[in-house]
């Protein structure tokens, strides 16, 4: 004779809820495993590496360095009310001024600032 229906349902059971709490995300490759992540590296992908010609790993490197300090310190977040990671939120309006530009990451990104 074979296993009893019972007890075949019940390995069933224990091994179905064993896999479930093991693997808590998925795939490693499934899409908004981790939506912040995925986030920065599609703005990375899309306004910086899909632009230029990477030379090697060094180049590589440098270009995203720049571009990870522009994104936190300069670009503006929508969870932050537009303002950047390092911007103080209780800074008190200039007057309309003269505007610089600077020109960042391999001449990628503008930079726009009041002139002093």
């Amino acid at each position: 004779m074979g296993i009893p229906a019972r007890e075949i349902h019940g390995r069933l059971r224990r091994r179905v809820r064993q896999r479930r709490h093991q693997c808590g995300q998925g795939p490693p490759r499934s899409p908004n495993g981790n939506p912040h992540a995925e986030r920065f590296i599609h703005s990375a992908r899309e306004e910086c590496t899909d632009r230029v010609l990477l030379f090697d790993r060094g180049h590589a490197e440098k270009i995203l360095h720049d571009y990870a300090h522009h994104f936190n310190s300069h670009r503006p977040h929508q969870g932050r009310d537009q303002l950047a990671p390092s911007d103080n939120p209780n800074v008190i309006p200039l007057p309309t001024a003269r505007i610089k530009r600077r020109q960042a990451v391999a001449s990628l990104i503008n930079e726009y600032h009041r002139a002093s």
